[in-house]
């Protein structure tokens, strides 16, 4: 196939189905034939597919990926908990985004990519007070979990 990705409509004119029946197959959807489903899972391994994550998105409006904002790594509490959380969300198949807040400033300009849909939510384990993200994140109505710090007003 040279350079060009391939498809699930690759894969589906190979197995013979539908595109549909490829995506089902591949999500482990039981309407899909335990057969069919092992021929279908094979020839896309065989043929090098690989999902893509923005088309899925879009279908399913999730991102399956999660945002994980950290203060400094030096701190030994933050790569446990990061460790652990990462672990636990790939257990129900979610990617984790790291973001820090190490400096000051350096987080504000990669937060505002949240509300574009690039994660499904944010858990904030930043010990920093003064930071005014928590905030926006509620006002924009990102799904949030805060651990270590409370939040005036909320």
């Amino acid at each position: 196939m040279g350079n060009k990705s391939v498809t699930s409509y690759d894969v589906a004119r190979a197995a013979g189905v539908s595109q549909s029946t490829v995506s089902r197959a591949l999500r482990g959807d039981p309407r899909v034939i335990e057969e069919t489903r092992e021929r279908i899972q094979a020839l896309a391994k065989e043929m090098g597919y690989v999902p893509h994550i923005t088309a899925r998105s879009l279908i399913t409006r999730r991102s399956s990926s999660i945002a994980v904002v950290s203060g400094d790594l030096r701190n030994p509490s933050y790569p446990t908990l990061v460790n652990t959380l990462q672990d636990r969300f790939a257990q129900h198949d979610y990617r984790v985004l790291l973001m820090s807040d190490r400096t000051e400033g350096s987080l504000e300009k990669d937060i505002l990519a949240l509300r574009g849909g690039l994660v499904d939510g944010v858990v904030f384990i930043s010990a920093r007070l003064d930071s005014p993200i928590v905030s926006e994140m509620i006002d924009w109505k990102i799904p949030l979990v805060i651990l270590n710090r409370d939040v005036d007003g909320s």
